[in-house]
């Protein structure tokens, strides 16, 4: 996916993926990833992911980030 999503490739995501697989470990089929391929991330979803990513690293609680926008 990341040959394909390029610098939009999103190592959260893909983490996320892997863990919610029924057998984490074996290794990924094209069927498995064909929609997400296709699925090109938007420069909003981009954004989104860098200020949640700069929230964490500042410890800033989800919950409150949402109420404080």
């Amino acid at each position: 996916m990341q040959s394909v999503h390029g610098e939009h490739f999103s190592r959260r995501k893909w983490d996320l993926f892997i863990k919610s697989r029924p057998a984490p470990g074996t290794k990924v089929s094209f069927a498995e990833i064909e929609v997400e391929l296709c699925n090109i991330p938007c420069l909003n979803d981009v954004i989104e992911e860098q200020e949640e990513d700069r929230r964490r690293k500042a410890g800033i609680p989800s919950q409150l980030w949402f109420s404080l926008r």
